[in-house]
């Protein structure tokens, strides 16, 4: 069953989806909560698939546009790290006081996934997986590159148009200079060596300095899983299939 919902940063109004599980009168239920990339949206592919794949596990999940991005409000212009930080603290802050949920973990792509780790520690989930996280972001932009746009890095651009969409300066200095600092959740990575974005090797550098966490390098993985679903679902079957004999 798929509702939807919307929770409040501030004056702007965060829009999503929540797929529920088969439950019974009061029973409880674990939710995973997706944290998309930039100029992405909780829409995107491979996101449904994921979905029924936890939903098959009891858990239900949840679906949501950072501000800016596909239905919640804002203009991307004006999107800054900040609040993109503040959006995922708020919609974690809702789910977490929905009366069924017993416990949550948080999933994120690309640039969702470092704003997974960068809060991990600051809100109640369980656990993060990782989607090809942009660990190597601030490292990008310091070479005048961000999401394969190059610009001069000498003097950043007001404006970085990325697919017919501008992100601005603040942006770019915001992300440039926040390092991904490791979490003490426990973690799980999936990242494609064929990453046109990330650089595997960063991920695997980054995951080095992790207490708690498992990665997997797929090698046909590009960045957006399409030519590796298979393999990211069988992964995470295997990671929600040893939770489940834990709990």
């Amino acid at each position: 069953m798929r509702q939807f919902i919307e929770t409040k940063r501030g004056r702007t109004t965060l829009r999503g989806t929540i797929d529920m599980p088969q439950l019974s009168i009061d029973q409880k239920a674990p939710v995973v909560i997706f944290f998309h990339d930039i100029m992405s949206s909780s829409r995107v592919y491979p996101s449904d698939t994921l979905a029924q794949l936890f939903i098959q596990y009891a858990y239900a999940v949840v679906r949501f546009d950072f501000s800016g991005h596909g239905r919640s409000d804002g203009r991307i212009e004006k999107y800054t790290l900040k609040k993109q930080i503040e959006d995922a603290k708020a919609m974690v802050s809702y789910v977490s006081e929905l009366e069924f949920t017993s416990r949550i973990i948080l999933l994120g792509h690309g640039i969702g996934g470092n704003i997974a780790a960068m809060i991990a520690d600051e809100v109640p989930c369980e656990s993060i997986i990782l989607l090809g996280p942009s660990c190597d972001v601030a490292d990008t932009i310091k070479e005048g590159l961000f999401y394969n746009r190059r610009f001069n890095k000498k003097r950043l651009p007001r404006r970085l148009y990325l697919e017919g969409r501008a992100i601005s300066k603040h942006y770019l200095e915001e992300t440039r200079d926040v390092s991904l600092k490791p979490c003490e959740k426990e973690v799980l990575i999936l990242q494609g060596k064929k990453d046109e974005i990330v650089s595997y090797k960063k991920t695997w550098l980054y995951y080095k300095h992790l207490k708690h966490s498992t990665i997997h390098l797929i090698n046909n993985g590009t960045h957006d899983f399409r030519s590796c679903l298979k393999e990211t679902c069988y992964w995470i079957d295997e990671y929600l299939m040893k939770k489940d004999n834990h709990s």
